[in-house]
């Protein structure tokens, strides 16, 4: 409902009162006691009046004139920047109208709550909606033009001077209807207006996806439709992060958590399938040690599986880093098939068993093959593999003691071991049996084929 500049009664209505008691012909003059002549006498001009109900009053009120009254008012009040918006202000207007002239009728008597059907104000709410014009901006719209149009009944309720005996019938009955009709006219509007943005952000949505995918499996440059439909700077760095989480934290406030941890400067999110997720941090200024290091400490914390890929600048570094980020999370579920750990899993770290498991089947014969009779299953086996990893990942047995917290003296015992067993020199085979571990490490000893 709604508010509108100075507009005169209809003047085939000559009683009719307008807005803060103006009549829209001028009201009789009063000398030496005796009324001057002017035709049939007002209604209003004969002191109080007993009998008056809302009905007499609400006759003949000029529904256009106090239309406009609230739409200006409105205009000024809720939507100054739209002042010079024809096309919104005629929709405003048509709303305001209708519901206008539908509470004078409730007044009069000429309409049942019940019948009331806001078609005007659906259409109306589904603007705003569209115009991204808040909900409560909204609301507030229909409590502003309830409150003009409250003002412009008590004045002509004032002006027609009634018995006091008739005020309750006058100022209670309609302001119940008043507030009926907004609280009935917003239970429609408000799921209106909630549906339109509902609908919006599912075509926002999928033309993001549709965006997505097409830049993914292009492996050309970039469409700068691409950049305008995801919000989003392809020519920056970025940074993929595969997350399927766990626990009832939202997908928005956990995405918030990695993009601040990162200092990201801009996201953009794309559903995998199978509650997992994707989402691109961006930085124009690229990912130092600094920002990773606090990237690895937050991402520690996530509830859930989460897999990195690696920064890469411009339209490849982003289809690259995703890619990277699904190998490291399929390394990752095959440590958690075999030791039920979870932790993050970085493409960086993981490259070369990103790199052999793409063929798991080989990658366990091989492992079989190089580590031969330290392959088994044996609990001494597996400490003696677990010390030549550290040993040949540390370069020193001394180093590899400190990382695995033992005595130097047990390191050597398990090289020694490992050099009675192993079929061959292991000075000359260092490299693949360090794959060899590092494979083993990843399937940890399950079932050889």
């Amino acid at each position: 409902m709604h508010a509108l500049p100075e507009m005169q009664a209809p003047t085939d209505v000559p009683s009719a009162v307008v807005l803060h008691g103006r009549r829209a012909t001028p009201p009789p003059t009063r000398t030496a006691g005796r009324r001057a002549p002017a035709g049939p006498p007002s209604p209003w001009a004969r002191g109080p009046r007993v009998g008056l109900g809302p009905d007499d009053l609400a006759r003949d009120v000029p529904v256009l004139a106090l239309a406009h009254r609230v739409v200006g008012q409105i205009v000024a009040e809720v939507y100054p920047e739209r002042d010079d918006d024809p096309a919104f202000r005629s929709l405003l207007g048509s709303c305001v109208r209708e519901n206008v002239r539908a509470v004078v009728d409730l007044w009069a008597g000429r309409l049942a709550l019940d019948d009331v059907a806001p078609e005007h104000a659906i259409a109306f709410a589904r603007t705003a909606a569209e115009a991204r014009i808040p909900l409560g901006v909204l609301e507030r719209t229909y409590w502003i033009g309830a409150g003009l149009l409250w003002d412009a009944w008590v004045d002509r309720v004032t002006a027609a001077e009634p018995a006091p005996g008739d005020l309750g019938a006058l100022i209670g009955a309609p302001g119940r209807l008043l507030f009926a009709y907004v609280d009935r006219v917003l239970a429609v509007v408000v799921p209106a207006y909630e549906a339109t943005r509902a609908s919006m952000a599912r075509r926002v949505d999928d033309l993001r996806r549709v965006a997505l995918d097409d830049l993914l499996a292009d492996d050309g440059p970039a469409d700068p439709r691409w950049e305008a439909t995801l919000g989003y700077r392809l020519s920056a760095e970025h940074l993929a992060v595969l997350v399927e989480p766990e626990g009832r934290v939202p997908q928005e406030t956990v995405a918030a958590r990695i993009a601040a941890a990162a200092g990201a400067t801009a996201t953009t999110l794309r559903d995998e399938g199978s509650g997992t997720w994707v989402l691109w941090l961006g930085r124009a200024e690229g990912f130092d040690a600094e920002a990773v290091g606090r990237l690895r400490r937050h991402l520690s914390t996530v509830c859930g599986r989460v897999a990195v890929g690696e920064p890469g600048a411009g339209v490849d570094g982003f289809r690259r880093s995703r890619a990277q980020a699904l190998l490291a999370r399929r390394v990752q579920r095959v440590v958690a098939e075999a030791t039920g750990a979870a932790a993050p899993s970085w493409y960086a770290d993981v490259r070369l068993e990103a790199l052999l498991l793409a063929d798991e089947t080989q990658a366990r014969r091989y492992a079989t093959e190089e580590l031969g009779p330290l392959a088994g299953e044996d609990p001494h086996d597996v400490r003696v593999r677990r010390t030549l990893l550290a040993w040949l990942s540390c370069g020193s047995q001394a180093a590899a003691a400190a990382a695995l917290g033992v005595h130097e003296n047990t390191v050597r015992q398990h090289v020694r071991r490992a050099e009675a067993v192993l079929p061959t020199v292991l000075a000359h085979r260092r490299t693949e049996l360090l794959v060899a571990l590092r494979l083993d490490a990843a399937l940890a000893g399950p079932a050889r084929g």
